[in-house]
């Protein structure tokens, strides 16, 4: 299956990365694409080692592109997905909160997709834990974002609608 192909292209992948990290040093760009890339292949093969991964590329873009950087948004969004995927909810939670506040910066408004999404995940990971309170306020801050950038008539807007109608309300 699915799985078994991306754990027998995990060494070939492993490889390529320190063949990258020799060509182009440990603290470069390119290296730190090169591990965002190999976490997502330990993820898709479902090894939690993508979590450690995902942490080393993490502490390379927040040294190469400073912590405010939309890079290093873009791999803690991906690091949350990986702690949600292994049960680790809370810390998801709490990681991804620094992506949605990276995104949410002023000089970062051209990243309002990935904001939807974090947000959209937040809300997601609010309902899975029984938080609906918590749930709706993150979906009532995503829908103006969602309605300024797609419109009221969008498909993301009405799927966001639904989402806030599947949240269980307390009696």
């Amino acid at each position: 299956g699915i799985n078994a192909e991306y754990m027998g292209a995990l060494p070939l992948f492993q490889r390529f990365a320190n063949q990258q990290e020799a060509v182009y040093g440990p603290n470069s760009p390119e290296y730190s694409d090169i591990l965002f890339q190999l976490a997502h292949t330990y993820l898709r093969a479902q090894q939690y080692e993508s979590v450690n991964i995902y942490r080393k590329s993490l502490r390379l873009r927040q040294q190469l592109f400073g912590p405010y950087s939309p890079m290093v948004a873009t791999v803690l969004q991906s690091l949350a997905l990986a702690l949600a995927k292994f049960h680790r909810i809370q810390e998801s939670k709490e990681i991804l909160q620094q992506a949605i506040n990276i995104y949410s910066l002023e000089n970062n408004n051209q990243h309002e997709e990935e904001l939807i999404q974090c947000m959209s995940q937040m809300a997601r990971l609010h309902t899975f834990t029984g938080d609906s309170d918590q749930s709706l306020t993150m979906y009532h801050k995503l829908l103006p974002i969602v309605s300024q950038k797609f419109g009221q008539h969008s498909s993301q807007y009405q799927l966001i609608q639904e989402e806030i109608n599947n949240v269980p309300r307390s009696v």
